[in-house]
């Protein structure tokens, strides 16, 4: 792969990274911000779902219009919104206020995911689009890994308000790495058109839909479960993620072999009945984080 185009990848796995953590991150950290905001750890599932139901909706009001405006410019705006409104979190001290504040972030983070990676394969040669997107998808397990184990030890030790601040900041950083090395692609004539809904489409856009939705699910309800359920403490949360993240990225890794010797529907199905068999283990013990 050429030099300009590892350069290129490395920033969308970059921002595709921030986004992610700006996400995922404010389940695990409400163990800590719950006394701020004067509430039990359970509402830290509408703290993630005010954001998820932003994301639809932004998603969805979108989508028809997103392909006539420069996906470069998008991105950056984007991205200097998703720092501000990060922040904004700091500005409150009431839960009403802050869910007010992750809804308006979700309208943002929504919609940045799916302009990067499509601005990413509109830039790649056919050939380097699997890989590009491989490297992108790793940033994910990258999150538990290595942002939400340092961000939960950091608010452990300095405070809560210590992964706003650093995601507002991080945001900052991939503004002038967006402006400064990814190319700004023209808007076609044949965008402008707009999308026709058809019964291939609808099938194609529901099946994605409904293939991320349980696991999508399960996130809101991450820290309660562990905490409350299985009787994991605050310390042990960082090295969860952690192994989380690790056997993510390993499951990426097998997959990636596995396609090259099975068809796609077997490894989904297997898939499918591993998330059951881990679900069946969160529900029916008390103890057993960590092989959850």
């Amino acid at each position: 792969m050429p030099g300009y185009l590892v350069r290129i990848t490395l920033i969308m796995a970059f921002v595709q990274f921030i986004n992610a953590l700006e996400y995922m991150i404010f389940n695990p950290l409400f163990t800590w911000m719950a006394p701020t905001f004067q509430v039990p750890v359970s509402q830290a599932g509408y703290v993630t779902g005010v954001y998820t139901l932003a994301s639809v909706i932004a998603g969805v009001s979108v989508w028809r219009w997103v392909g006539n405006v420069k996906p470069r410019r998008f991105l950056l705006c984007n991205m200097a919104l998703l720092g501000g409104l990060t922040m904004m979190t700091l500005t409150t001290t009431r839960f009403d206020g802050l869910l007010f504040w992750r809804f308006l972030t979700g309208l943002v983070g929504g919609t940045t995911m799916g302009v990067a990676s499509s601005l990413l394969v509109n830039i790649m040669p056919p050939q380097l689009r699997p890989r590009a997107l491989a490297s992108t998808i790793a940033a994910f397990s990258l999150v538990s890994i290595i942002g939400m184990p340092m961000m939960l030890f950091l608010s452990e030790r300095i405070g809560w308000q210590i992964a706003p601040a650093t995601i507002g900041g991080l945001c900052l950083i991939a503004l002038p790495l967006i402006k400064l090395v990814l190319p700004e692609q023209p808007i076609k004539a044949s965008r402008q058109t707009g999308l026709r809904w058809s019964s291939s489409v609808l099938f194609y856009a529901s099946g994605n839909a409904l293939a991320q939705f349980s696991p999508m699910l399960i996130i809101p309800l991450l820290v309660p479960l562990l905490t409350v359920k299985m009787g994991a403490s605050g310390d042990e949360l960082p090295w969860l993620f952690f192994g989380g993240g690790a056997a993510g990225l390993c499951a990426t890794k097998i997959t990636g072999k596995l396609c090259q010797h099975y068809s796609v529907y077997r490894i989904s199905l297997l898939a499918s009945l591993l998330f059951i068999l881990s679900l069946s283990i969160a529900f029916t013990c008390n103890r057993g984080g960590a092989l959850f």
